[in-house]
């Protein structure tokens, strides 16, 4: 700039143009034509907000994190422009980036750039502007990707669990969910190139893929997949519920993991799909029949099936819930057919125990208002009865509520799991359960006096100083609780003698009060 004043004022009015193109840099030192990196000592804040640089982080073949810092709030989206360190002029790379915030670094923010060319050395720069002229941060430094990486993570093994019966309701179309699940390496998104993107999809025999669930790539959050925490090492399971599905019939599914290169493998599972929801007739019998005597009737409520003809049904389950809390267990497990003991519990029917009950609803301010009168609330159960195949896949539950009765389970006998061999009460079960947690308890002491006393202990008997202080200060302050108790013990003997003689003159007074009372004929009376 000085040499173009210094122009100016040799050579005159034809070197305008130039110091006009001097000042224009000047001024513009930060807009989006400007190709030179400017460095500094200590990081600065730049008109566009950024603190310091944007910096290069791991590379991939086609992807690129990006680390910087932000003074102006927390962005959401970002425009990058991207440029070679031979080239001129800043490119627009794609539309807005999603930002996320690095966890336990104040003012941190990354994002995941996408399509870069490979093995190419390049620059970015960030902006949260959205308008015609952006305010461009300072250039980042220099990074590079690598070459061509046709590697990708597989997804190791795949399978399929019955959905919750609490998401797998009864639709009109008759449909029915399941639960996929599959096991990965790279579960957590950590806007890393090494990411992995998961993707579902299904289709029956003869029909093209429909899809369920895609990941976006370069986001952090997942929406493909739920993760589950799993015991075998370092893989990771994740499951996705697919719903939907047409009952009783052959599907499909593919899994696919997807990289941030574009390299994806997949792993296919065909099954069976779940039975519809059976047909169920339920009868609460709160009375005995006409004319029956009432001797060891119990009320009870029949729930009654029509069994499906499907030899992939292995049997019913039959589970307790609570009404509008989505809270349900397993109360009885009905096989199709069974052998010895659970020929009789087997078939197509079950009887439950219940008694009636006053003040029992679901709603919110039905139950309010009765606790408010003081009445003993309880919340509305209903039965649930699921079909089960051999494969662990269930239908959608046929729902009964039981109004104002609840089960006695205490009085309930049947098969109380799927892999139960012999029937049982619920209390035996509970009764077994109080056993087991009675040996643990014993079993945690043997461990506990193996151990010895606690390390406080150990460490105060390390210092014998500090022990011999100890003993004196507490035999100290047991000294003067000992003497100053003595004159609040006297007092407190005088006050009893006081309450003794105040209470004999109320009991000779009370029973003059009494010989005035029984005597009519006296005036006092």
């Amino acid at each position: 700039f000085l040499l173009s004043c210094a122009m100016v004022a040799a050579a005159g009015l034809p070197s305008v143009l130039l110091l006009a193109a001097s000042l224009l840099r000047l001024v513009a030192g930060n807009w989006i034509f400007e190709d030179e990196t400017t460095t500094s000592l200590a990081p600065k804040v730049d008109v566009a907000g950024f603190l310091g640089a944007p910096r290069i982080g791991y590379t991939s073949s086609k992807c690129a994190q990006v680390s910087f810092r932000y003074t102006k709030g927390t962005p959401r989206n970002l425009y990058v422009f991207v440029k070679r360190p031979s080239d001129s002029t800043w490119l627009e790379w794609g539309s807005q980036y999603p930002v996320y915030p690095v966890e336990g670094e104040d003012g941190l923010f990354r994002l995941l750039v996408r399509d870069l060319t490979e093995m190419q050395d390049f620059q970015v720069r960030l902006t949260n502007d959205d308008g015609a002229l952006k305010v461009l941060s300072t250039p980042s430094n220099i990074g590079r990707t690598t070459g061509p990486n046709n590697h990708s993570e597989r997804i190791h093994t795949i399978a399929f669990h019955r959905t919750d019966p609490r998401v797998n309701v009864q639709k009109k179309d008759k449909s029915v969910c399941v639960d996929v699940h599959w096991l990965h390496n790279h579960v957590d998104l950590q806007v890393h190139p090494n990411d992995a993107y998961f993707e579902v999809y299904y289709s029956y025999v003869g029909e093209d893929l429909v899809s369920v669930c895609k990941d976006q790539p370069s986001s952090k959050e997942r929406l493909c997949g739920k993760n589950l925490q799993s015991f075998s090492g370092s893989k990771k399971e994740s499951y996705q519920t697919v719903c939907g599905l047409r009952p009783q019939r052959h599907v499909k599914f593919v899994v696919r993991s997807v990289t941030c290169d574009g390299i994806h493998h997949d792993i296919e599972l065909i099954i069976q799909t779940p039975p519809p929801a059976p047909s169920v007739v339920t009868t609460i019998r709160p009375h005995p029949r006409f004319q029956a005597t009432t001797a060891g009737f119990h009320a009870y409520v029949k729930v009654d099936w029509i069994p499906q003809d499907d030899v992939h049904i292995s049997g019913y389950a039959v589970y307790q819930g609570l009404v509008g809390l989505g809270a349900m267990r397993l109360l009885c497990w009905v096989p199709i057919a069974g052998e010895g003991p659970t020929a009789r519990y087997s078939g197509g029917k079950v009887l439950l125990p219940v008694r009636e009950s006053t003040h029992t609803n679901h709603e919110d301010t039905e139950l309010l208002a009765d606790w408010l009168h003081g009445n003993e609330v309880h919340q509305e159960q209903e039965i649930l009865v699921a079909a089960r195949d051999h494969g662990g896949g269930e239908s959608p539950p046929y729902r009964y509520p039981l109004g104002k009765y609840l089960i006695k389970e205490s009085h309930v006998k049947c098969l109380r799991s799927f892999e139960a061999e012999a029937p049982t009460y619920t209390a035996v079960v509970n009764a077994r359960d109080k056993k087991r947690d009675k040996e643990l308890r014993a079993r945690l002491k043997e461990v506990e006096d193996e151990a010895g006393p606690p390390d406080w202990v150990k460490r105060w008997l390390e210092f014998p100083e500090f022990a011999s202080l100890s003993l004196a200060a507490g035999i100290l302050l047991a000294s003067v609780w000992t003497f100053s108790r003595t004159p609040f013990h006297r007092s407190n003997k005088r006050i009893r003698q006081r309450a003794d003689g105040y209470q004999a003159a109320s009991e000779e007074l009370a029973e003059q009060l009494r010989g005035l009372t029984t005597d009519r004929s006296s005036p006092r009376f």
